[in-house]
C-alpha cells in the first residue's frame, strides 16, 4: 500500500528534507508501528528481547520518493497478510487479530494516532508505552507552525499532527495508569 506523509511550515517547504529529520521520522514510525503491532497481538506494546525476523519483515517502510509541495514522502509497505504468516496472537484479541491481515505498519500508526487523539475512542489499543511512542513523534516537528499530514488515497482518514496535539497526547499518557503484571 501506498502513503504519503506532507511536512508543511518548515523554512525548507520545496520538496527536500534534512536526513537527521529524516532519520527521525522512521524511526518512530518504526517504533510506533511495533508497539502498535504486538498491542493488537500480544495485549502490550512492550515486549522485551529482539524482534523477530518475521516481525521486522512485516515492520518494513520503504522510501519512494519525495515531492515538491511543501515537502511529501511517498512510503510503500505491505499488508500483513502478506508478511505475517503462521504467527500466533493473543487468544482474547481474536476480533483485533481477524482485521489484522489487511493493516499495514503505516496504517497502524495511523489508527494509533487516531485512537488516541479522539476523545469519543475506547483507546483500548493504547497503553503507557504506546502512547509515550506517540509523544516520541515530536521530536519530528521542527517549529510551532510545522504541520505533518499522513493520508493514502482514502482507505482511511487523513491525519493530520501539529505540536499542539503532543500536549493532549501527554496528558493522556499521564492518565494512564502503569502496566501491571498479571499472574
Amino acid at each position: 500500500m501506498e502513503y504519503e506523509i506532507k511536512l508543511s511550515g518548515t523554512p525548507f517547504d520545496d520538496g527536500s528534507v534534512d536526513l537527521d529529520q529524516l532519520e527521525v521520522i522512521a524511526q518512530h514510525l518504526h517504533n510506533i508501528a511495533r508497539g502498535a503491532l504486538q498491542m493488537r497481538m500480544f495485549g502490550s506494546s512492550y515486549k522485551r528481547g529482539r524482534e523477530t525476523e518475521q516481525i521486522a519483515r512485516a515492520l518494513k517502510i520503504r522510501l519512494r520518493g519525495l515531492s515538491p509541495g511543501s515537502t511529501i514522502l511517498h512510503l510503500e509497505c505491505q499488508p500483513f497478510r502478506e508478511t505475517l504468516r503462521n504467527v500466533q496472537g493473543s487468544l482474547f484479541q481474536q476480533a483485533i487479530l481477524e482485521k489484522l491481515p489487511e493493516e499495514t505498519p503505516v496504517s497502524l500508526v495511523m489508527e494509533s494516532f487516531h485512537d488516541a487523539l479522539n476523545p469519543e475512542q475506547s483507546g483500548e489499543l493504547l497503553d503507557k508505552y504506546l502512547l509515550k511512542d506517540l509523544q516520541s513523534f515530536k521530536k519530528a516537528l521542527v517549529n510551532e507552525a510545522q504541520t505533518i499530514q499522513f493520508s493514502n488515497r482514502g482507505s482511511l482518514p487523513d491525519l493530520q499532527l501539529r505540536l499542539s496535539d503532543f500536549n493532549r497526547l501527554k496528558n493522556i499518557e499521564e492518565q494512564t495508569p502503569n502496566p501491571q503484571p498479571v499472574v
